[in-house]
């Protein structure tokens, strides 16, 4: 009777164990850090978009983002040196705080840390504080044949601008 109690215990350890591993393996979320720091009025702000790790290899994204159009300005958005051969869409509508990258690369895909999908280049307005959201509408999707979601972007990116 001992024998089978530890028995169930161990397997019901086991099975915890590794539900755990796969949810961290393929949690669809993905949060940018909140505070990006103090930034002079006459700097510049780089936004970086990354996917710290993608446990499938994927072959698509659209980068969404809406930034504070009252305190920001958006100058360029960088999609060389990234994950994108093709871009399909890129739109930068600094009269509503909106801009979207979207596009990708052929098969087989691209599997990697820190993969870089686009950098967004702003330059402060006034001082204040000023934000970069992710828009719900952003997702990066696997080489799968079924376009899965391998992650949504979310999270809220912001910077104390000073004199």
């Amino acid at each position: 009777m001992r024998i089978k109690i530890k028995r169930v215990l161990i397997l019901l350890l086991l099975l915890i164990f590794f539900i755990y591993i796969i949810f961290r393996i393929y949690n669809k979320y993905f949060y940018v850090p909140k505070y990006g720091g103090n930034v002079g009025l006459n700097s510049q702000i780089i936004f970086q978009v990354e996917v710290p790790y993608t446990p499938i290899a994927i072959n698509a994204a659209q980068v969404d983002i809406r930034y504070d159009m009252e305190h920001l300005s958006l100058e360029k958005i960088e999609e060389n040196k990234t994950f994108f051969k093709y871009i399909l869409e890129k739109k930068n509508e600094n009269s509503i705080g909106f801009a979207r990258v979207s596009g990708g690369l052929p098969n087989p895909g691209m599997q990697k840390n820190n993969l870089r999908l686009v950098t967004f280049y702003f330059k402060p307005k006034k001082i204040g504080e000023a934000w970069v959201d992710y828009s719900p509408t952003g997702l990066v999707l696997a080489n799968d044949g079924k376009a899965t979601e391998v992650y949504k972007l979310k999270g809220r990116k912001v910077w104390k601008i000073k004199n």
